[in-house]
């Protein structure tokens, strides 16, 4: 297991700032073959996120956010039969692992993340702010199935090489909305919105 994160930002004027947040983390499920020594991973679950944002003071009391979100997704199991070795004896996924040519064996669901989105917030009044938005999420995930195996299809001379059954879908989700945060009394606070989404 391993993860990692880390943010920064930059205040280009007294009305705008810039920032990335990046963050991530890979965890894994291994056995080690007692006989030869070399780590077998079993289940393999990883995730990469870079956040960058713009925020642009508008007024005294609002804000504007512009943000884009990249990603990657990563879950692969395997029946045993891909290994990785390492004379340091790291497990795979580690950094003193040195990976060896893997079997089609592994079975894997990848998905990349593109995401945009935009929101205002203001108050209206001391005692209501308003909040308005938009945001769209795009998704590409393709399902990789090995060429040998128990729902392999047996086609291993396709096009997609030592895989078969390889397909994939875009996902794409979009939506705006508007929301009211009204505080009647101190320690209440009521928030009536809409939200209309399209996918």
């Amino acid at each position: 297991y391993w993860d990692y994160q880390t943010r920064a930002r930059w205040r280009l004027t007294d009305r705008d700032q810039i920032s990335a947040f990046v963050f991530g983390s890979y965890d894994s499920l291994t056995s080690r073959d007692s006989n030869t020594g070399k780590w077998q991973e079993l289940l393999g679950i990883q995730f990469h996120r870079v956040d960058l944002r713009w925020d642009r003071k508008t007024s005294e009391t609002g804000r504007l956010r512009v943000a884009l979100t990249l990603g990657y997704d990563r879950s692969a199991a395997g029946d045993g039969s891909s290994s990785t070795s390492s004379s340091l004896g790291g497990p795979p996924g580690s950094p003193m692992a040195t990976p060896t040519p893997s079997t089609p064996s592994e079975y894997s669901i990848e998905s990349e993340t593109v995401g945009l989105r935009a929101e205002w917030i203001d108050a209206l009044t001391p005692e209501i702010d308003a909040r308005v938005g938009s945001d769209v999420l795009v998704e590409p995930f393709r399902v990789v199935v090995p060429g040998s195996g128990p729902f392999s299809t047996g086609n291993a001379s396709s096009a997609l090489g030592s895989t078969v059954g390889d397909f994939g879908q875009i996902d794409v989700n979009g939506g705006v909305y508007g929301e009211l945060a009204w505080r009647p009394v101190p320690g209440v606070e009521l928030r009536p919105g809409l939200r209309l989404d399209a996918f």
